[in-house]
């Protein structure tokens, strides 16, 4: 049987400035800031081959308050005609604990720091009075930090530990676009997909979400986002699904 594990991601309510979307205008710069919150459910796995340790990621909203050490997320938009840039940052360390049964029962735990830098153009390649789609290429920087503790498994007492960093480039393409559905209402997506195994083997990154302008100015947004990392290497393996509803207020300006 799979290990059980109460490892979870507390993304909850964790401050996030995630870009919203921008009005394009042809004179001057425009932009977007936005704080977020996000309730995930976590599948998957993060292994040290060389040490042969693993933790299991699984959780779901339920756990989500226990086991987020710190947290950061930030990310800004400027634009300027059809043409945009933007850059995301994102920080945080969580813990994991898990009972292993059978043979080689044991108890593991784990911490884990993920940073995640990403910087990224965008082009719009349509625009009509009701919405937009811009192409979108990206280059982001993964760094994970594993930390994994075995108590038992190999005679009464027994413990094992092994800590890894791993630093990594991904290249992704994409598509991004919103729709006005009245003046107030609107739908917002993006869809992003890289790695080809010149980092991760594959990552991905969806978004879809529905829009309120409660003004010019502000706007409310609540949506669902799915984000997918596959890394394979020698010193360190990490196959993560994170996915869950998001909330949040975007500034334009």
């Amino acid at each position: 049987m799979k290990p059980r594990s109460t490892f979870a991601l507390r993304l909850l309510i964790a401050t996030t400035a995630i870009a919203g979307p921008a009005a394009a205008q042809d004179a001057g710069w425009t932009g977007a800031l936005s704080v977020y919150g996000w309730l995930p459910t976590v599948s998957g796995t993060a292994t040290l081959p060389r040490s042969g340790l693993s933790t299991d990621l699984s959780s779901d909203g339920g756990d989500i308050l226990e086991a987020l050490n710190y947290a950061f997320f930030a990310n800004g938009e400027l634009r300027k005609g059809s043409w945009a840039v933007f850059g995301d940052l994102v920080a945080t360390e969580l813990s994991s604990a898990e009972t292993r049964t059978g043979p080689a029962a044991a108890r593991v735990k784990g911490v884990v720091d993920l940073g995640l830098f990403t910087l990224g153009a965008s082009w719009r390649a349509y625009e009509d009075a009701r919405g937009s789609i811009d192409l979108l290429g990206i280059g982001r920087i993964t760094h994970v930090g594993l930390d994994i503790s075995a108590t038992g498994g190999g005679g009464a007492g027994a413990r094992r530990s092994a800590s890894r960093d791993e630093t990594w480039f991904d290249p992704l393409f994409g598509l991004r676009g919103r729709y006005a559905l009245t003046e107030d209402w609107g739908l917002r997506g993006s869809a992003s997909a890289g790695g080809f195994g010149i980092g991760s083997e594959m990552t991905w990154d969806l978004y879809a979400g529905v829009t309120y302008a409660f003004s010019e100015r502000w706007v409310g947004e609540a949506g669902y986002r799915f984000l997918a990392i596959d890394y394979q290497a020698k010193r360190v393996d990490l196959d993560v699904d994170i996915h869950g509803p998001v909330i949040g207020l975007t500034m334009r300006f």
